[in-house]
């Protein structure tokens, strides 16, 4: 949970003492230890994948999904969701497999996920507001000219950002 303020060097000490234990543990449980030469995202999914290779196929007819788990608390699935899938269009780009009950899924995810609302998220809303100030931001960073298309107007015709006010 920590790997991306290590990655982008935004951790603070208190969670910093916290990874130096983590650190510490898993080499000494797993015999693995963090290089300074590589991202340590990618380090922690090697080491999920041999911490997950050590458990034995137990024949328990239930999965579950290791980043919600971890989040959320156990929410178990049906191994079959997996095994039985069906492709459906993704972003109108791609098709990308599914469970074919995807609605038992969802719903044992989130509850009622047809039904719009907002909740805690790791993202305000609306959602793209973070990721266009940023791209804003990162132009100016650059001295590139902001493309038109990238630019927001309210009803008026009135910029809703200056993406100029972004340094």
């Amino acid at each position: 949970m920590l790997q991306w303020e290590v990655d982008d060097g935004s951790i603070i000490e208190e969670r910093r003492q916290e990874y130096k234990v983590i650190k510490e543990s898993v080499k000494d449980e797993l015999d693995f230890s963090f290089s300074g030469d590589e991202n340590k995202s990618i380090q922690i999914l090697r080491l999920l994948d041999i911490a997950c290779s050590l458990c034995e196929d137990c024949g328990s007819r239930n999965v579950e999904c290791r980043e919600y788990s971890i989040y959320k608390g156990d929410k178990g699935f049906r191994e079959e969701y997996f095994i039985d899938t069906i492709q459906l269009p993704f972003e109108g780009i791609m098709s990308v497999p599914v469970p074919r009950d995807y609605d038992t899924v969802l719903r044992n995810l989130y509850g009622e996920y047809m039904e719009r609302k907002m909740f805690t998220s790791s993202h305000d809303y609306p959602i793209y507001h973070n990721q266009r100030d940023e791209l804003y931001r990162q132009y100016n960073i650059r001295g590139w000219k902001i493309p038109e298309e990238f630019l927001e107007y309210d009803k008026e015709g009135k910029l809703i950002s200056d993406p100029y006010d972004f340094v």
